[in-house]
């Protein structure tokens, strides 16, 4: 029995629940800034600490409000964190990971792997350098992301599971 010809393009995203964390905290801080924005106009009178107490006001509102903007977009769409294709893959939005363009003809070996932030996916490559994607922020699941990776590189290589 032959396996499926895999998709052209896969795309693995962030997680939405990180997006919901700063969501959860935006919007909080929004609240309170459009609060003190309407206290500071109904209780302090006209003066210098009045425009002050409104200058921070609505600062604290305004960052809130695009904290909580952004959030709410991100957790809509949440952007692609690693890109697969025929050529290999790429990993993206995330700092630090290792290489971000890794070609398939480079890749020894593809693992999960307990490490800091907790399980990841590492990707080995020939020259010892490794990309390393931590599960947690794979909205997909780190197992989908392990199991596109390895089909992709024995399809690379020509070869195919039993």
């Amino acid at each position: 029995m032959s396996q499926p010809a895999p998709v052209a393009v896969e795309e693995f995203h962030l997680a939405r629940a990180r997006s919901l964390a700063v969501l959860g905290r935006a919007a909080p801080v929004a609240g309170v800034g459009v609060l003190a924005v309407v206290a500071c106009s109904a209780l302090l009178p006209t003066g210098a600490a009045r425009t002050v107490a409104l200058s921070v006001a609505w600062t604290v509102a305004v960052i809130g409000l695009l904290l909580t903007g952004v959030a709410a977009v991100r957790t809509a769409r949440p952007p692609v964190l690693v890109r697969v294709d025929a050529a290999g893959m790429r990993v993206r939005v995330l700092r630090g990971a290792g290489p971000r363009r890794i070609a398939w003809a480079d890749v020894r070996s593809v693992r999960r792997e307990p490490l800091s932030p907790g399980w990841c996916v590492v990707v080995e490559l020939g020259d010892g350098r490794r990309s390393v994607v931590p599960e947690g922020l794979v909205d997909e699941g780190g197992a989908g992301l392990v199991r596109v990776l390895r089909a992709r590189l024995d399809a690379a290589h020509g070869q195919r599971r039993l």
